[in-house]
């Protein structure tokens, strides 16, 4: 649906330039794949695709039309942003055949959110996480740990706030400091990662850890980590398989 990003997250990295299809433009595209190929569930990817929420009701009035018109139910997933939706909008989303959204989280610190150039709150992120439920979509969503702000403190505050609230729809992690983002300039700076073709080729791995943070010390890292793994074995709802 778009190119680059609106937004300057220190944990991302994009061309400057954001440039966003039409609705139109992505429904032509949408049209023919469903009709040539018979599909009934598509996935927009695309991070600011509610950066303007006209934009989404245009998509949602478009695409239960392209599903009256094929004689089949559409169903779709898409990735929002917390602070632009309202229970409006995840009403019409969902009567559209929207079931799952995908939000960035990052974190329950507004201390860490502000540090990660992240435009969004705590109570953004509580109200959207809530609401979509109570709307009856899925939520796809993460928290990570590990920002240059991070502290004990600010890490078990998002943890705690995942141990009450959430029931399998957040997943946890650590900050990757990806190649040309600030974080990753910042890890170079402070001596962090010491090999830019090792680093790349031996240690991006969502499992690594790496303390880019600028009080915690390596061992409380690792004490949370470990801890973070502990809860999340305990708390986090898994299917058994037949």
């Amino acid at each position: 649906g778009s190119r680059g990003c609106a937004f300057n997250c220190t944990f991302c990295w994009h061309p400057e330039k954001y440039r966003w299809r039409s609705v139109a433009s992505i429904m032509k595209e949408i049209d023919y794949v469903v009709r040539r190929f018979n599909v009934n569930n598509l996935s927009i990817v695309d991070d600011c695709f509610s950066i303007k929420q006209d934009r989404v009701y245009e998509f949602c009035e478009k695409i239960k039309k392209l599903s009256e018109d094929v004689g089949w139910k559409i169903t779709w997933t898409c990735q929002l942003l917390v602070h632009t939706v309202d229970r409006n909008l995840l009403r019409t989303m969902k009567e559209a055949g929207c079931h799952t959204i995908s939000y960035g989280f990052e974190s329950m610190s507004p201390v860490v959110l502000r540090s990660m150039m992240k435009p969004i709150t705590p109570d953004q992120i509580d109200r959207a996480f809530h609401a979509t439920l109570e709307s009856g979509i899925t939520v796809q969503a993460h928290f990570i740990f590990g920002d240059s702000k991070e502290t004990m403190e600010s890490a078990h505050q998002t943890l705690e706030y995942w141990i009450h609230n959430a029931m399998g729809q957040i997943g946890l992690g650590f900050i990757q400091p990806y190649p040309g983002s600030v974080m990753y300039q910042r890890c170079i700076e402070k001596g962090v990662i010491k090999d830019k073709l090792d680093y790349i080729k031996n240690q991006m791995d969502p499992h690594n850890c790496i303390n880019m943070t600028e009080t915690v010390s390596d061992s409380d890292i690792m004490i949370f980590r470990t801890k973070m793994l502990e809860v999340y074995s305990r708390h986090f709802k898994f299917i058994r398989h037949i």
